[in-house]
Protein backbone atom coordinates (compact mmCIF):
# COMPACT_ATOMS: atom_id res chain seq x y z
CA UNK A 1 0.00 0.00 0.00
CA UNK A 2 1.22 3.78 -0.96
CA UNK A 3 -0.29 7.21 -0.04
CA UNK A 4 0.42 9.77 -2.43
CA UNK A 5 0.85 13.27 -0.68
CA UNK A 6 1.45 16.72 -2.52
CA UNK A 7 4.48 17.70 -1.36
CA UNK A 8 6.68 16.83 1.46
CA UNK A 9 8.58 19.71 3.22
CA UNK A 10 11.08 18.24 5.26
CA UNK A 11 12.49 14.64 6.72
CA UNK A 12 13.73 14.50 10.14
CA UNK A 13 13.58 12.23 13.30
CA UNK A 14 12.28 12.46 16.65
CA UNK A 15 13.84 11.31 19.70
CA UNK A 16 11.02 9.30 21.14
CA UNK A 17 11.38 11.50 24.50
CA UNK A 18 10.05 13.86 22.87
CA UNK A 19 6.55 12.49 21.88
CA UNK A 20 3.21 13.16 23.89
CA UNK A 21 -0.03 11.20 23.47
CA UNK A 22 -2.49 13.47 22.06
CA UNK A 23 -4.79 15.63 24.01
CA UNK A 24 -8.57 14.33 23.00
CA UNK A 25 -8.83 16.95 20.33
CA UNK A 26 -6.24 18.66 18.35
CA UNK A 27 -7.11 21.68 15.91
CA UNK A 28 -10.02 19.85 15.16
CA UNK A 29 -8.59 16.39 14.64
CA UNK A 30 -9.99 13.33 16.68
CA UNK A 31 -6.83 12.00 18.97
CA UNK A 32 -8.08 8.56 17.38
CA UNK A 33 -5.93 9.92 14.10
CA UNK A 34 -3.38 10.88 15.85
CA UNK A 35 0.23 8.66 17.39
CA UNK A 36 1.24 11.74 19.33
CA UNK A 37 2.49 14.90 18.87
CA UNK A 38 6.39 15.51 18.95
CA UNK A 39 8.72 18.34 20.27
CA UNK A 40 11.55 19.24 17.47
CA UNK A 41 13.64 22.11 18.42
CA UNK A 42 10.77 24.68 18.07
CA UNK A 43 8.49 23.27 16.74
CA UNK A 44 5.58 20.85 17.48
CA UNK A 45 4.86 17.53 14.83
CA UNK A 46 1.61 16.10 14.45
CA UNK A 47 2.22 12.33 14.30
CA UNK A 48 -0.46 10.50 12.13
CA UNK A 49 -2.07 7.23 13.49
CA UNK A 50 -1.88 5.63 9.87
CA UNK A 51 -3.58 2.46 10.64
CA UNK A 52 -6.73 4.42 11.88
CA UNK A 53 -6.60 7.15 9.04
CA UNK A 54 -6.83 4.34 6.31
CA UNK A 55 -8.80 1.71 8.83
CA UNK A 56 -6.89 -1.14 9.47
CA UNK A 57 -7.87 -1.07 13.44
CA UNK A 58 -11.54 -2.47 12.23
CA UNK A 59 -12.56 -6.01 11.85
CA UNK A 60 -13.04 -6.71 8.48
CA UNK A 61 -16.51 -5.96 6.90
CA UNK A 62 -17.24 -3.78 9.91
CA UNK A 63 -17.75 0.10 9.25
CA UNK A 64 -17.97 2.85 11.68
Amino acid sequence: MGIIVDAVSEVTSIDSKSIEPPQTIVNGVNAQYLTGVGKHDDRLIILLNLEAIVGFDQEPGKNN
